[in-house]
């Protein structure tokens, strides 16, 4: 009996799908199913994935068939949340779980995660503000440069017409 065989019946006996596995434990579409169809077993790392959300899986039962399916559930998260809190977290890692987690708990970890993205995002925001400020000031002032050149060359170029004038107006009489 393979693994997968296994996992299937642990499947069964909790009540779960394909599609239901899939999404808990974060699988490509289709995995499972590809790994029961086409002979295949499950890989180190997802034998690893389903340990980890499936905390009550006996792990030596799914990998050798040896002993009893069901164990007493492996560590608590109580820990987990207090460390997500103080450590940052990047937006591409994921905390790793060291057991099942529910359905709130998952969401108690995406809104750790989404909250600080978002205070990163809010800090990047805050910085362009600052540049975006920093730029209309110095844009303000070359415009006023700006502004102050063109009277002079318009009252330069006024002054010049007007000599002119005044010059030929002299040579005329």
């Amino acid at each position: 009996m393979r693994i997968i065989d296994r996992f299937d019946e642990y499947m069964m006996f909790k009540h779960l799908n394909d599609n239901r596995a899939t999404k808990d434990l974060g699988f490509s579409i289709g995995m499972i199913g590809k790994s029961r169809n086409e002979g295949r077993d499950l890989s180190k790392k997802a034998i690893q994935r389903i340990l980890a959300v499936y905390n009550d899986l006996d792990e030596t039962w799914l990998k050798t068939g040896k002993g009893e399916m069901i164990c007493e559930p492996r560590n608590s998260r109580l820990g987990i949340i207090s460390k997500a809190l103080e450590s940052p977290v990047s937006s591409t890692s994921e905390v790793e779980y060291t057991s099942s987690p529910t359905s709130l708990d998952k969401l108690i970890d995406q809104l750790l995660s989404n909250s600080k993205t978002m205070n990163k995002l809010v800090e990047q925001i805050g910085v362009a503000h600052q540049l975006i400020a920093t730029s209309q000031q110095h844009l303000t002032k070359a415009q006023e440069e700006t502004d102050r050149i063109i009277t002079m060359l318009e009252l330069e170029q006024g002054s010049k017409a007007e000599l002119e004038k005044a010059l030929r107006n002299a040579l005329k009489k």
